[in-house]
């Protein structure tokens, strides 16, 4: 008879020590999560302005030509950076945003499939077919700024 009541006891002051290490776990969890996504943003946004630095200096050409020469270098410098865009999708997207992340990434790709779009057809004189790359490229990026915000970014995609 003794041994039901130790038992009971033992049974609730365990229940009692796990409900307490998990509801003091929870907040550090919490906690962790939101640094790395902080950390996450942090990095992205680096790579973001990194690549703004370096087309800058470009301008915004008129004329065809101009646009062609503008991202024959462009293009190149946009897909090292969303090779490190990438790289950091790879090893450090938070937890619990991984699908936001690969919607993300998708979103940034397709951009940079239309920006080629653009200096090919800038290239060969067609601008008609600038136009609507550019209307594209304008739509794609203005889904990756949502995305982006939603990410806690402030310079991939934002104005």
């Amino acid at each position: 008879m003794l041994r039901k009541p130790l038992l009971a006891t033992a049974t609730l002051a365990i229940a009692a020590a796990t409900a307490t290490t998990l509801a003091l776990a929870a907040p550090a969890s919490l906690a962790q999560r939101q640094a790395m996504s902080r950390n996450f943003a942090r990095a992205a946004d680096a790579n973001c302005a990194a690549l703004g630095k370096l087309t800058a200096p470009l301008g915004s050409p008129k004329t065809l030509p101009g646009i062609a020469h503008k991202l024959s270098i462009a293009v190149p410098a946009f897909t090292m950076a969303l090779r490190a865009q990438a790289e950091l999708a790879t090893f450090d997207t938070p937890a619990g945003q991984a699908s936001l992340v690969s919607t993300w990434m998708k979103s940034m790709t397709s951009y940079l499939h239309e920006m080629g779009a653009i200096r090919r057809a800038a290239a060969a004189g067609k601008a008609a077919a600038v136009t609507n790359a550019n209307n594209r490229v304008n739509a794609i990026g203005g889904r990756a700024a949502s995305l982006s915000k939603r990410l806690g970014l402030h310079v991939c995609f934002q104005s």
